[in-house]
Order: C-alpha cells, then structure tokens, then sequence
C-alpha cells in the first residue's frame, strides 16, 4: 500500500502540471483539433520532461557524483571559518559517511515521466497526422 501511495503522489503532481500547462494555453478556447492536440502534447510533455530529469538528477547524485564539490565546499568553509565546529576528515572517509546517506526508492518518479511523455509522443503523433 505504502508503494502505492507515492505513485499517487507522483501522477497527481504529474496532473496538476498538465492542468497548468492546459489552463495556461486556454485549451477550452482552443479552435481546431490541432490546435488541441498540440496543447495536449505539451501539457503532458512538460511534466514527463521533469520527472523524468528530477529522477536521473537524483540517481546520479545518489552515485556519488556531487560528493568532490561537497568535500570541496566543506573544506573552504572550514579554511575561512576556522572556529566551525568541522572534524578534519580524510575524502576516503568523507566519501564512506556520504554512502550511507544515499537516497533509495525514487525510480517511481522516472517510471511516471515516462509514462507522461509516451502519452505525449502518442499526441504528438496524432498532431502531426492531422
């Protein structure tokens, strides 16, 4: 149940950013089937674009990616600032304390944007047909 709700979560975020786009383009007011269908492309074409972006942000900073700049940073401030309460601490070791912080079980956002740009890709098609 617990899994579910995040998918939930994730479509009605999904949705609320597709009803923007549509009520941004005054799509009621829409004349013309292709003028609809481009709107729905957009619309759903926005949201799967960010959720899928804000996944793979996240899976690439969970591999440890950021963790050089974050050494980097904790570094200047403890040579500038110098009465922080900061341990000096090895990058071997910086890096180990970093993994355990590793975020999981974000994938449900990715496989949401891509359901959105699929029904997007479907809209597109039907646009370019018309």
């Amino acid at each position: 149940m617990k899994r579910w709700v995040k998918y939930v979560f994730a479509i009605s975020a999904a949705g609320g950013m597709a009803g923007i786009v549509l009520w941004s383009n005054d799509f009621g007011k829409a004349e013309g089937a292709w003028i609809r269908l481009k709107i729905l492309a957009d619309a759903f074409t926005v949201p799967g674009v960010l959720l899928m972006t804000a996944a793979t942000l996240i899976w690439v900073a969970s591999q440890g990616f950021f963790d050089g700049i974050g050494y980097a940073g904790r570094s200047v401030l403890r040579t500038v600032i110098p009465f922080l309460s900061m341990e000096d601490e090895k990058f071997y070791d910086y890096k180990q304390r970093r993994a355990d912080d590793r975020i999981r079980g974000y994938s449900y956002l990715f496989y949401v944007g891509a359901a959105f740009f699929v029904v997007s890709l479907g809209f597109l098609a039907a646009y370019y047909r018309t």
